[in-house]
């Protein structure tokens, strides 16, 4: 299977986009992956020499073998797509009175901070863990022995 495919389908875990239709065209997470990528390596340097292109939404050398790319990449996908959601919720947060009666939806801002806080928060550790651990992060992401997003520790088998 291809990264465009495997990481597709990583990111909309992290996200929880399993609707009918998803919020997220394929296209369009392999273009925010492509984003994510080009954000990671100016972070992190891996063992492969990993090309970026925004104008094509490619990555070469595949990445398919590299489960530490894929999961650094992305989380922090996830993490772009949720700060964008948390920002487009801000926007429209809004509280009405009207007598007795009050609409106020400022607690889904809230709430999806908080979400936002919690996957961009496994991305730093799980990138921290792959520069000072064993370099072994992807497994906790990706792996069998994965555990829920925002507590990912790294798998030691």
């Amino acid at each position: 299977m291809s990264w465009s495919v495997e990481m597709v389908r990583i990111v909309r875990g992290l996200i929880n986009d399993f609707g009918s239709p998803p919020s997220y065209s394929d296209e369009r997470l392999q273009e925010l992956l492509c984003t994510g990528a080009v954000l990671v390596l100016s972070e992190v340097a891996f063992s492969t020499a990993y090309t970026v292109s925004l104008s094509t939404f490619t990555i070469s050398p595949a990445p398919s073998a590299d489960i530490d790319f894929q999961a650094l990449v992305s989380l922090k996908t996830a993490c772009i797509i949720s700060m964008g959601e948390h920002r487009h919720a801000a926007m429209r947060s809004i509280t009405i009175k009207d007598g007795p009666s009050q609409i106020d939806n400022r607690d889904v801002a809230k709430h999806l901070l908080g979400l936002t806080k919690g996957v961009c928060d496994a991305y730093e550790k799980a990138k921290m863990n792959y520069l000072f651990g064993d370099g072994s992060v992807g497994r906790a992401i990706v792996g069998p022995y994965g555990v829920g997003m925002g507590q990912a520790e790294t798998y030691r088998g």
